[in-house]
């Protein structure tokens, strides 16, 4: 299977576990406890959102984003960061390497709050956008898989950001 298969497999091991958790909490917990716990967690984002408007799906996927972002997105990135550890990057010319940093560092920032922005804009989406969305926090199943896509996804790309922009500048493989 490979290195690709082991973490595509925790990724998806790690969504199915956060799903559970966070109808878990929802269960077992008062659902006005769990809504004002996640108004003072929401409190340290730039943007408002009135928590009380929320129906209890889009409460489960809020909490469903968070567990993810700070529990199981670490330990994801750690094992990306093990597996690629050795993986040397290629000898590019400087222009392509400078147009490739560019292009990292402006579109990586956006796909790692790709979550963040489905919650804020899905409902108002039409289209492929407004499918994504429902898919993404009607069901269990679709929170189950097309979280643990988009957080696999979000892993390569941070860890791209963070260590793989850098090899690529100190130490190129040659041809």
């Amino acid at each position: 299977m490979g290195k690709v298969g082991f973490d595509l497999k925790a990724s998806f091991l790690f969504s199915g576990v956060t799903v559970l958790l966070s109808e878990f909490l929802l269960v077992f917990f008062d659902k006005d406890i769990v809504l004002v716990n996640l108004e003072l967690i929401l409190r340290f984002f730039p943007f408002y959102i009135d928590v009380s408007l929320l129906n209890i799906i889009e409460v489960r996927a809020w909490i469903y984003i968070f567990l993810m972002y700070f529990f199981s997105f670490l330990t994801l990135f750690l094992i990306v960061s093990y597996l690629l550890y050795d993986h040397k990057m290629l000898n590019h010319p400087i222009p392509k390497r400078f147009l490739v940093s560019i292009l990292n560092v402006c579109l990586s920032p956006v796909a790692i709050i790709l979550p963040f922005i489905v919650m804020l804009e899905g409902g108002d989406s039409i289209g492929r956008g407004g499918a994504f969305y429902r898919l993404f926090t009607n069901s269990m199943l679709g929170l189950w898989i097309l979280g643990a896509l988009m957080f696999y996804a979000i892993t390569y790309i941070f860890w791209n950001l963070v260590i793989g922009m850098p090899k690529m500048w100190v130490s190129p493989k040659n041809k």
